[in-house]
């Protein structure tokens, strides 16, 4: 019964919205975060860089409200800033709800020989995947017989071309968990390069090809679902690493939600050097642009409002801001991945607020002496520890109080707390020379921090605040903090 009431309520939500045209300005819509005009939302996938635009595609159901099921085709975005994007036709119809992950790669050597003109192909890898009856996860149905199929595009991604077999990929091993086909070139040994996903509790497998026709199985790498391989630079110096990214359920040992290991990787197996760490960004899944001009490795991941319900007309979850991952050396002299935000970011910012050497302690109003207010902001402040306890930035702030984002002395970590003062986030977090650098993207109802030059990075989703809720400022408890930079930038919705 229960199940049922679900299910219809599901489906009267989804008519009550079928017709209103979306505004891009509900309460509840992220304004620096993509979400769809209407409808289901879930995975990044196939995304890549050619001919001077960004493409991205998610597992969409514009027809779904939360709950109804998983994304049922591939929804093809199109951008020349990572911002601001179009809707294409969909790149892989829908086919009754069995699809799956998967990538795309721009074949710059024509190994495939598909190539029209001076036009380079693109060549797409999606999985199929068959319903069967039975409950699944978050009333959906659990799939089965999932195999992998292809698809060539000559025309810069507006259509695509099936491939005339069936199926290029299957298992053979009796193991139906067979998906998200994540293809790159490699370099070292001159072919393409497939990981498939196997469940989360197999291996991926590798698989081989030089034509992106005929694949070889060749190899394993570590497990998770949207698994992606990339070769990550560390900063400041010319040396890259592999590293292995993919998702894991966060009831799934080890609850990591996003996840990634550090290693070597010889066209053909992935050696992992370390044990899963958490990937930064409070998300599930990602993906990273392939064929990148500059050498970046940009990532977006899928902030799944599992618990949220329905925000809106759009459901499921947005996508995370674009993020640059890099390597570099942590406090306790570790390599980890940094993550900041991509530069394009920076063409939102409008005039800027800047203080430099303030005390910060109980009642401050430095900011609030400026008169500054809004819901949209990107502060980058940098402090030094002090006699507070707990110091950082409020925002939302108005008469029903305010979201304090900010550092806990005595527990080292960082905490963000809604008006009421329950503790949405907390990351043990270390000072850098008795210092602590947050970099803040705050939009109508996510918080993005980047701490100490990106060592950490937090996605938190919470319900809007009423428009009078929209002040700015600095505090500390328990003491003075000293504030030695601070710059605030108000933020241009990317709607507008």
């Amino acid at each position: 019964m229960k199940r049922t009431l679900t299910l219809l309520t599901s489906l009267l939500f989804a008519l009550l919205h079928a017709a209103e045209p979306a505004t891009y300005d509900e309460p509840n819509r992220p304004q620096l975060h993509f979400t769809p005009a209407k409808g289901w939302l879930n995975d990044p996938v196939g995304m890549f860089y050619h001919e001077r635009e960004y493409h991205l595609h998610y597992l969409g159901a514009p027809g779904k409200a939360n709950g109804a099921g998983w994304g049922d085709t591939w929804v093809h975005l199109v951008s020349k800033d990572m911002l601001h994007w179009q809707e294409l036709a969909p790149s892989v119809p829908g086919a009754g709800g069995a699809i799956g992950g998967g990538s795309v790669v721009v074949d710059t050597k024509n190994t495939s020989g598909l190539q029209s003109g001076d036009e380079k192909p693109l060549v797409l890898f999606w999985n199929s995947m068959k319903s069967i009856p039975g409950d699944g996860f978050v009333g959906g149905p659990w799939r089965a017989e999932q195999r992998v199929h292809t698809a060539h595009s000559i025309d810069r991604g507006r259509t695509w071309t099936p491939s005339t077999s069936n199926a290029i990929l299957a298992p053979t091993d009796g193991n139906e968990d067979f998906r998200d086909p994540s293809v790159i070139w490699h370099e070292a040994t001159q072919r393409w390069i497939m990981l498939v996903c196997r469940g989360y509790h197999d291996f991926c497998d590798v698989f081989a090809s030089a034509d992106l026709k005929s694949w070889n199985h060749v190899g394993k790498a570590p497990n998770g679902e949207e698994p992606r391989l990339l070769q990550i630079p560390v900063r400041g110096t010319s040396e890259k690493k592999w590293v292995f990214l993919g998702g894991d359920y966060p009831m799934s040992p080890p609850q990591l939600g996003g996840k990634y290991f550090m290693g070597d990787f010889d066209g053909k197996n992935f050696k992992a050097e370390s044990g899963a760490r958490r990937l930064g960004g409070n998300h599930f899944v990602g993906h990273s642009f392939a064929n990148m001009p500059d050498g970046r490795q940009i990532w977006m991941g899928w902030k799944w409002l599992r618990d949220e319900g329905a925000p809106g007309p759009w459901t499921g979850g947005p996508l995370t801001i674009p993020v640059e991952l890099s390597l570099d050396r942590d406090p306790e002299d570790k390599l980890t991945l940094y993550y900041s935000p991509a530069k394009e970011l920076q063409s939102l910012r409008q005039e800027p607020v800047q203080l430099r050497d303030q005390t910060v302690g109980e009642n401050c109003s430095l900011l609030t002496e400026t008169g500054i207010q809004g819901e949209l902001f990107e502060v980058i402040a940098e402090f030094e520890i002090g006699k507070a306890k707990e110091f950082g930035v409020e925002f939302c702030k108005g008469p029903a109080g305010s979201f304090k984002i900010g550092y806990d002395v005595g527990g080292r970590k960082l905490t963000l707390r809604d008006p009421k003062g329950t503790e949405l986030l907390s990351q043990i977090l270390l000072a850098k020379r008795g210092r602590i650098k947050l970099h803040l993207l705050i939009d109508r109802s996510m918080l993005d921090v980047f701490a100490n030059d990106g060592v950490t990075w937090n996605c938190a989703y919470f319900k809007a605040v009423q428009p009078a809720q929209q002040g700015i400022e600095l505090y500390a408890k328990g003491g003075d903090t000293k504030l030695l930079s601070l710059d605030l930038w108000p933020l241009k919705s990317i709607w507008k």
